[in-house]
């Protein structure tokens, strides 16, 4: 098994509704970058199998301004995937997320929040360091892949707004670097 604390830079669409934002006074989101953080557990069967749970969170603020618009990003799922051998595996992430922007000026605000299901593959590569003599050992994990979002149910409540600020997916690369400790993970070697 392996605990690992994920630091996960995302590029996406997280400005989609900037220039609608601006038309209402308030500040865009101006960048599609959300940083993120998380925890990660996984258990490594001896067959190859990998089942593991995911939380990220993540927070950025726009910056030069009085009442800047907010993001927050929390994801909460569960995982599946296999090791390919020589360090590296594949694995699937489903569960729930939760994408709000809290938006301000200087007549009124208000929140859009973005729930529902989410996917997320990646492609990893576990950096081999040597474990101590009990057989636990540092781990250190690369990762690379896709995350994708679908609000379910309106962005807001909000009956002064005429624009619905929907979003049919959110999406972003992902690239994650974790770090944290293992126990008993076995390399796989490359099959033929």
């Amino acid at each position: 098994m392996s605990l690992s604390f994920a630091f996960e830079p995302r590029v996406g669409s997280y400005r989609d509704h900037d220039e609608t934002l601006s038309a209402y006074g308030y500040v865009p989101v101006g960048s599609p970058v959300q940083l993120a953080y998380g925890l990660r557990g996984r258990v490594y069967a001896s067959s190859g199998w990998i089942f593991g749970a995911s939380m990220t969170y993540g927070f950025r603020s726009a910056e030069g301004q009085p009442v800047p618009t907010t993001t927050t990003l929390f994801d909460l799922g569960f995982g599946v995937g296999h090791q390919l051998g020589l360090g590296f595996q594949a694995t699937l992430d489903l569960g729930f997320s939760a994408l709000t922007h809290t938006v301000g000026g200087p007549v009124d605000g208000g929140a859009l929040v973005y729930l529902g299901p989410a996917f997320a593959p990646r492609v990893g590569y576990v950096i081999p360091l040597p474990p101590t003599p009990s057989g636990s050992g540092p781990y250190l994990l690369v990762s690379a892949g896709y995350s994708a979002h679908v609000p379910v149910g309106a962005a807001h409540q909000q009956p002064l707004w005429e624009a619905g600020f929907e979003r049919g997916v959110v999406h972003a690369g992902l690239f994650a670097i974790e770090s944290g400790f293992a126990v008993g993970v076995q390399r796989w070697r490359w099959r033929s």
